[in-house]
């Protein structure tokens, strides 16, 4: 049985990792037009805004892929952010260059629960999904 598994940003988590901007939840989109608009404008440029927004799949979520079925399944990829958070230098600059995430990160750490926050942490909520799909 062979299988692919496709990483994907998570709509339903509310943080826009291309960008490192928080949304609300099911209104990533519109968030983005609301709230950072003439941010991301005055940071990128009007052309480049665009081309972002162009590029993002909002509808991209846990919940719109888990209602195509089929024989797709999820792995939840909070074990393999932190562990390569705690190796990768250059990832750990970029991901903890937000403060929320950092304070979320050091708390972890520092009363080592980051593999019980794995384990129990919902795929629902993870900033990106691991998609499994395997053929029938």
């Amino acid at each position: 049985m062979s299988v692919a598994h496709i990483r994907c940003p998570n709509y339903t988590f509310p943080f826009e990792s291309h960008v490192y901007l928080f949304f609300i939840p099911f209104f990533p989109k519109e968030t983005f037009k609301f709230f950072y608009e003439k941010k991301l404008i005055k940071k990128y440029g009007i052309k480049h805004y665009f081309s972002i927004m162009n590029s993002l799949n909002f509808s991209c979520s846990y919940f719109n892929i888990k209602k195509i079925g089929l024989n797709i399944t999820f792995t939840n990829p909070i074990k393999e952010i932190f562990l390569r958070v705690n190796r990768d230098p250059v990832f750990k600059a970029r991901i903890l260059s937000n403060k929320i995430i950092k304070v979320f990160y050091y708390f972890t750490k520092f009363f080592q629960i980051q593999l019980l926050i794995s384990l129990i942490f919902p795929k629902f909520l993870s900033p990106y999904l691991i998609i499994n799909l395997k053929k029938r």
